[in-house]
């Protein structure tokens, strides 16, 4: 039966209560447990700290109660009271023998529970005595949350006693508890019992104490019990007077007297009648006195009659009150609308007819005509309303001779769908003449209205009412580079107006109007189609019949078409089927270059042959390796290919970060050596010398600086590739190095990185709007249909993005890859600030808090932002160490302490260490503590300049030096210190994809041991926090394409002022 009794608990809880109730015990929650005589109190400590009742007679518990919100809302017991249980279980009851009273028994406690029940519920023929129970009502007619009246209650046996506090009474009869109303009387659960009327009135109280619990209306903690009152609304007066039926109670406001409750009758009978001048509604007798401002409550002689506000007599009975109780009058078009309700008016009880009105009463049907006729530029519509003989327009003031029972909410149907059509009331007439509007009438109202009525129309506008959908036929054809020229003929259609109504398609009009005033639809599904692949065609494009497009957004809108049917074009299928040759490309017969064969792996190979088959067709691709894994040979094998096959006598350009612009060089000469290569950097003078002659090299390698500056001699060539090295230089699409690259000519165009989306979306359309112009839309389309759908959570576009993306992007991880990879383990270190560190840190954080909740409250979060991440930035600092940020501190840092110490370590098992931080600062205290340990050391930042990086490098690779000092940005890429097995990120960056490449300097192909990385993080600051945001943000980006990161530009204010929370 396990430590705590589980059997017994699973009868009066669920299993999951029941495990929740042991945790909250295991996890030391019951405190303060108390034994005064029968009742147990025990305090258990969850979300709020819980009083807990347990009523306990001999070695059983005859009741239970939590003051928690779960114990009034489910049946059983909460975990709480479980928790206490556990504690019974585990200690015995508290302040007696432990092994040998327990409040279940451990043996055979199952039977005594079995027979306790039995016995309790066994016809005995013991009677507990009925209380007697008055009830007093306070009616108001304006009081605080709808509430009609109070009532309060006296109860006892000979003498009845007012009951003070209805709450307390609730919680002693839950627990089997007596309660006292003075010396003279006790009233006991186990003794007394209520009349049934009376136990249903308790029910219902129990209720509201149980709402009451579990809501909290501002400071008012006291809503529907207070003290002795039970305040009522109508809803639960209603079921109270239902409970005590025709039961006397005492009414003490607005008058005392003794009254009994009457549900859902009238206090007075009603007659309608019909004169000359109208039908006249009349109360007969008395109407009695309404006490609440609804007129639902009604007080006649010696009851009181709650209405039934939904009946639909309510309305004459409450008209009635309002006109102090004189008749009500209905003449001209009212008295007809009344007679059309009167076959319903005439089922209630309390209503009587005239008998010319029951005799007159004839149900005929509605029947409408409608007749259309041009009017201007639109058209007038005459309408009838007609009920047997009786035939009238519905929009002029004609009275009928005949009262006749009208089927109003037909009628306002009708009209209804005329007057949201856009109709207007001209002369009797229903006048509509908005050419948009018209269309829905004709194809979506005219056909519901035909259906109830009859329609005629006039000969000048018959050839309107016939909606056609026109056939459609596309070709395509090359017109030169990456242009296709679409031509599409609409059947039965001039050439002449296919111009302005491809306009309307691309416009995503569900028309065109013709000439002679008669519509075509554009709303079929292969129409649709069309305007989707239209919609970034400038109007220039447009000519005739022809459209001139991108061969990249057509692929794109061919790849995102889910019903192949739904393609309006004729040779669609040779696009197609170059889609499936890159999804495909693996299995092509492409061979790599002879001379690379023994150096490709396989999975190299086959990154070469996607990177061939896409240029084999002129389209470009992301190739989104993990770090390490060579991306920059299969590009040079893609290269090398190129020239053997004599595919292109053009040159190649590749433009990289200048760190790693000789490093390009390097690999070219040791794997490509038959390739003619040449680095343009150094002064103007040496770049133009290198440019001149750009026609003798095959391949060009240049940086994104450098290239901007040079950008007016190379973009007077037409280069066969442009590669991109690390392209995440160009995500920001407004920036200076995406708005260069993108000027550049060339027949095919490759992104190199591992990081495709580092922030959010935009970055991934910049790099497509490099390889592919217009592939993915333009940014403001591609935001409309993905980036904003995508990041509040719909799944249907993520998927569609996907599929779109995914041919172009080729994207393998180490562990894909290279199973021969030595393991990496990343732990996360957390420190413990200095005392003085903290101190610092926690004054800080309350300063700069205070002032950033001012200048948001006076100048707006955007305007504040650059305060916001000036403070945080100022934050990280002094997790690092407060010299970063104090002059002439003298103390250290948890983290260096931290640091040293496992350095020490470090060095004494042999390991070589690359420390990144984003804090030169912080680099040059690690230096000078590296000194002291007398550890040697290489650093590199990014004033190291590109020639010494190269050097410092190759020399602490050879085994120069123990330790290598970086910093992130500028040693996170690009450089390969295999040599090295242990990494540490002294700091926290906003994104881990920038940690992770940092990481793989040292995690590569070349790679013999375990590499191992740590994080350190100070815990309880902003680099704690930062580090859940990152975990809690990081699934939109893996769910696109790649491990990503959340930039600090990318948060809400919400998320960006909790760092600043202690």
């Amino acid at each position: 039966m396990g430590v705590y009794n589980q059997d017994y608990l699973r009868m009066i809880a669920s299993p999951e209560v029941v495990k929740r109730g042991i945790a909250y015990y295991e996890s030391g929650a019951v405190k303060n447990i108390k034994l005064e005589g029968e009742l147990l109190h025990a305090v258990v400590k969850g979300s709020e700290d819980y009083d807990v009742f347990l009523h306990i007679e001999g070695n059983f518990v005859k009741g239970y109660r939590c003051t928690c919100p779960a114990y009034f809302q489910f049946d059983g017991a909460c975990k709480h009271v479980i928790a206490v249980f556990c504690h019974i279980f585990e200690n015995g009851l508290p302040g007696k023998n432990n092994n040998k009273h327990k409040a279940i028994k451990e043996d055979n406690y199952i039977e005594d529970y079995v027979l306790l029940e039995l016995l309790k519920n066994s016809n005995s023929e013991i009677k507990k005595q009925e209380v007697r129970v008055e009830y007093y009502f306070e009616f108001k007619k304006y009081n605080v949350h709808d509430f009609v009246c109070s009532m309060h209650m006296r109860i006892g046996d000979k003498r009845l006693y007012v009951l003070k506090d209805i709450k307390e009474f609730i919680e002693k009869i839950e627990n089997n508890l007596p309660f006292s109303f003075g010396k003279l009387f006790n009233f006991n659960p186990l003794l007394h019992e209520f009349s049934k009327e009376d136990a249903e009135v308790l029910n219902i109280i129990k209720e509201l104490y149980g709402i009451e619990r579990s809501i909290t209306i501002y400071s008012t903690p006291n809503v529907f019990l207070e003290g002795k009152y039970v305040n009522l609304n109508y809803n639960f007066l209603m079921r109270v007077a239902k409970a005590l039926g025709n039961k006397p109670v005492n009414m003490i406001s607005p008058f005392e007297k003794v009254i009994s409750f009457e549900v859902n009758d009238l206090p007075f009978n009603i007659k309608i009648e019909k004169n000359n001048d109208g039908i006249y509604v009349k109360p007969e007798g008395e109407m009695g006195s309404p006490l609440d401002r609804e007129e639902i409550i009604i007080l006649k002689d010696d009851k009181v009659y709650l209405l039934n506000h939904n009946e639909q007599v309510f309305p004459i009975v409450k008209g009635l009150y309002l006109k102090d109780r004189n008749e009500l009058k209905f003449t001209g078009e009212n008295q007809h609308k009344l007679f059309s309700v009167l076959p319903r008016l005439q089922e209630f009880k309390n209503i009587e007819l005239s008998e010319d009105l029951k005799h007159a009463i004839e149900r005929k049907p509605l029947k409408f005509k409608m007749h259309i006729e041009g009017y201007k530029k639109g058209i007038a519509v005459d309408v009838k309303f007609i009920y047997g003989e009786q035939e009238f327009n519905p929009f002029t003031k004609e009275s009928l001779p005949h009262l006749i029972v009208r089927d109003y909410e037909k009628e306002m149907y009708i009209l209804k769908l005329l007057e949201d059509t856009g109709f207007s009331i001209e002369r009797g007439r229903a006048v509509l003449q908005n050419e948009e509007k018209l269309y829905i009438f004709i194809k979506e109202v005219l056909p519901n209205l035909t259906q109830m009525g009859e329609v005629y129309y006039a000969s000048d506008v018959k050839h309107l009412f016939s909606i056609k959908t026109p056939k459609i036929r596309s070709s395509i054809s090359y017109l030169y580079g990456n242009l296709l020229e679409i031509k599409t003929d609409f059947e039965d259609i001039d050439v002449r107006a296919a111009e302005e109504i491809l306009h309307s398609i691309k416009e995503k009009k569900k028309y065109f109007r013709l000439k002679d005033g008669s519509f075509i639809s554009l709303e079929e599904n292969r129409i649709k189609k069309l305007s989707e692949l239209l919609e970034d065609v400038s109007r220039e494009d447009i000519e005739q019949n022809r459209v001139n497009l991108s061969k990249y957004r057509f692929l794109g809108f061919l790849n995102n078409v889910k019903d192949k049917s739904d393609v309006p074009f004729e040779q669609a299928e040779e696009f197609e089927r170059v889609i499936d040759n890159i999804v495909n490309s693996k299995h092509q017969k492409i061979e790599p270059p002879e001379s690379l064969k023994g150096i490709l792996r396989e999975y190299q190979v086959t990154g070469f042959k996607w990177l061939k088959v896409l240029a084999e067709n002129g389209l470009g691709g992301i190739l989104a390796d993990d770090m390490g894994l060579g991306k920059t040979l299969q590009a040079i094998s893609f290269l090398l290919s190129a020239k053997e096959s004599k595919i292109s006598p053009q040159t190649s350009l590749i433009v990289a970060p200048s760190s790693l612009i000789f490093n390009w060089e390097n690999e070219i000469a040791r794997f490509a050596p038959q390739l003619k290569t040449a680095v343009v950097s150094g002064s103007v003078f040496e770049r133009k010398k290198v440019i001149k002659k750009l026609n003798e090299y095959d391949v060009i390698i240049t940086s994104y600086p450098l290239l901007r500056n040079d950008l007016e001699f190379y973009i007077r060539h037409n280069f066969y590739c442009v590669i991109l090295d690390e392209a995440q230089h160009i995500k920001n699409f407004d920036s200076l190095n995406a708005k260069s690259v993108k000027k550049l000519k060339s027949n095919v165009r490759f992104a190199l990185t591992g990081t495709p989306i580092e922030n959010s979306l935009a970055e991934l359309w910049s790099i497509f709007d490099f390889i592919m112009p217009g592939y993915l839309y333009s940014y403001k389309k591609f935001n409309e249909y993905y980036q904003r759908p995508i990041v509040e959570g719909n799944n249907e576009d993520l998927e569609e993005l996907k599929k779109l993306i995914s041919p172009f992007i080729l994207r393998r991880t180490k562990n894909d890859v290279l199973k021969e990879l030595p393991e990496k383990t990343e732990t996360t270190l957390m420190v413990d600030m200095t005392p003085q560190q903290k101190k610092i840190y926690l004054s800080y954080l309350k300063n700069i808090k205070g002032e950033l909740e001012e200048r948001i409250e006076r100048e707006g979060f955007e305007k504040s932002k650059m305060h916001i991440f000036s403070g945080l930035l100022r934050l990280r600092q002094i997790c690092c160490h407060p010299a970063l940020f104090i002059e002439n501190y003298k103390g250290t840092s948890g983290k260096m302490e931290l640091l040293e110490e496992l350095l020490q370590e470090l060095m004494d098992s042999g390991r070589r260490v690359l420390i990144f931080s984003q804090f030169t600062s912080m680099l040059s205290l690690i230096r000078k503590m590296l000194e002291e340990m007398n550890i040697k050391y290489a650093y590199l930042d990014g004033n190291t300049c590109v020639n010494e990086r190269k050097v410092i490098v190759d020399d602490f690779n050879n085994g120069c030096g123990r330790v290598f000092l970086l910093s992130l940005k500028a040693g996170g890429v690009g450089l390969n210190l295999t040599s090295a097995d242990t990494v540490i990120h002294f700091d926290p960056w906003w994104n881990p994809a920038v940690e992770n490449q940092a990481s793989d300097r040292a995690h590569r192909i070349g790679q013999k041991n375990n590499v191992q990385v740590f994080r350190l993080i100070t815990k309880g600051t902003i680099e704690e926090k930062i580090n859940e945001l990152q975990m809690k943000k990081k699934d939109l980006i893996n769910s696109v394409v790649i491990e990503g990161e959340l930039f600090i530009n990318s948060l809400t204010k919400e998320e960006l002022m909790e760092l600043f929370r202690i």
